[in-house]
């Protein structure tokens, strides 16, 4: 049996079409350039896994660890929601239950998630000094 990570570099690997399997987490992803490829790697994640990525999380998505992250979050969200795999990928309507974690598991990603564009600095602020 392959280990969560190496299954997620798997997959990426075949998504992508580049080779992830020795991947650090750090590694940057091609495909996130074009939305049709992130939402084709988002399809073979949600498969494999029997999680849901919404389309506000994969804007997030840049680096293996962000992936990493979402899958083992989605994962979270299942557990959470008592599904196991087989009921995941079978099970049309979501609970209750399930909106309230999912909403909160999103925030805790998008809080740990690398921003998309860098902060920019203050205008007319000089550097501090210290004595």
């Amino acid at each position: 049996m392959m280990h969560f990570g190496e299954t997620v570099r798997e997959i990426l690997s075949a998504s992508c079409g580049s080779d992830f399997r020795g991947a650090r987490p750090s590694t940057a992803l091609p495909a996130t350039e074009s939305a049709g490829a992130l939402r084709t790697l988002a399809a073979d994640l949600e498969s494999a896994f029997g999680i849901e990525i919404s389309e506000p999380d994969l804007a997030h998505l840049h680096t293996v660890r962000d992936v990493l992250q979402c899958v083992r979050l989605g994962l979270w969200r299942n557990r959470v929601a008592g599904r196991t795999l087989t009921e995941a990928t079978s099970e049309a309507a979501a609970p209750a239950t399930r909106r309230f974690f999912a909403t909160a598991a999103r925030a805790r990603f998008i809080r740990y998630a690398r921003p998309a564009t860098p902060p920019a600095p203050a205008i007319g602020s000089a550097p501090s000094r210290t004595a």
